[in-house]
């Protein structure tokens, strides 16, 4: 998941569309939805930073990006759980979010650790090979620089190399 669009949303729903506590809920409801606001924009805060380090090209911000997914899941579960048995419909919504933000954190810390794997071992990385270039190339049955060009042409020379070779495997 690219952390822009959590940061986005956290940003909108966080700053903007905080849920308000209800004082007739229990008391641990009310905390998880002070736990819910604080996490939006914590994790706004955080998601926006890891923006602008994984667009600086630091690998540091895969591994920030995991961590702050994590906890993001982790309060998205006790918030989903406990407002599903309040029976507000927003609990599903958020256990949702939790399957998505735990999957996410899998998948951010996996590409970190192969990435951090790479800058250990570079022996291990494919280095580009320079293509060979076509004027570089001459068969042996063209004429050398210094040779005058085949009496039948160099398009006849070289079918007639071609039938020549092939024949010889045949036999």
């Amino acid at each position: 998941m690219s952390p822009l669009l959590p940061a986005v949303c956290f940003v909108i729903f966080g700053f903007y569309q905080s849920i308000i506590p209800d004082p007739s809920k229990a008391d641990f409801y009310n905390l998880t939805v002070h736990l819910f606001n604080w996490t939006l924009r914590g994790g706004a805060v955080l998601f926006l930073s890891v923006v602008f380090m994984c667009g600086a090209g630091l690998t540091l911000g895969l591994l920030i990006d995991s961590v702050v997914s994590a906890i993001c899941a982790a309060v998205f579960v006790i918030v989903g759980v406990n407002w599903s048995s309040h029976g507000f419909i927003n609990g599903y919504l958020c256990l949702l979010f939790a399957l998505m933000f735990g999957g996410a954190a899998r998948h951010q810390f996996m590409l970190w650790k192969d990435l951090t794997r790479e800058k250990d071992m570079p022996e291990a990385r494919a280095f580009p090979v320079e293509p060979v270039h076509p004027a570089s190339i001459h068969p042996e049955v063209m004429p050398k620089a210094d040779e005058p060009p085949p009496e039948e042409g160099y398009l006849a020379r070289l079918a007639r190399e071609k039938r020549e070779s092939r024949g010889a495997d045949h036999e």
